[in-house]
């Protein structure tokens, strides 16, 4: 069965359409679908301040810069431990992504980048790198982002987010379900 239903039917910048049909498996790590949800949740809750804990290549980084964007801008975290996805992140945010959004990169582990980094601020925050210390992340973002709201990519592979609303991938597609968490 094809997942094409499932591509979104509008994309905030061209660039995304076309790393989607043409390069689905070197720089797409979050599914369209995923990522265009993330957009409306963004927007939905008027948010101005959002941080994303693993970019990979930035493909959902511009999504999400948009979404900040037509929220009158405001400010883009990108995190990761690897400096080439960084810079490729922050590179394809600043070639496609809108003026209105400040971008800043920080090169260190997510764990550490929450201890000593985040701010209060925060408003958003998408998680798409390492889940193994996801329960942990929850209790410290908890403490510095009163009021947040988290999302988590690849919610399936971790058991201890079950309690939290988990918004599944149809069958067809398998993985890539996203939770949801208001801290």
């Amino acid at each position: 069965m094809s997942n094409e239903h499932l591509t979104p039917v509008w994309w905030p910048h061209d660039s995304l359409r076309e790393a989607w049909e043409n390069g689905r498996t070197e720089v797409v790590s979050t599914q369209p679908w995923v990522a265009a949800l993330l957009y409306q949740l963004i927007r939905a809750l008027d948010v101005r301040r959002v941080v994303e804990l693993g970019c990979y290549k930035g493909i959902t980084s511009v999504w999400l810069a948009h979404a900040i964007a037509a929220n009158g801008g405001g400010a883009l975290r990108l995190v990761d431990t690897n400096a080439g996805f960084l810079e490729e992140a922050a590179q394809r945010v600043t070639n496609t992504g809108p003026l209105d959004v400040a971008v800043f990169s920080t090169h260190q582990p997510s764990m550490e980048f929450l201890i000593d980094g985040i701010t209060a601020d925060v408003q958003f925050v998408f998680l798409d790198d390492d889940k193994a210390d996801v329960s942990k992340k929850i209790e410290v973002l908890r403490k510095r982002c009163p009021g947040a709201t988290l999302t988590i990519h690849d919610a399936e592979t971790v058991p201890e987010l079950a309690p939290y609303l988990i918004l599944p991938t149809p069958p067809s597609v398998g993985s890539g379900h996203l939770a949801v968490v208001r801290l």
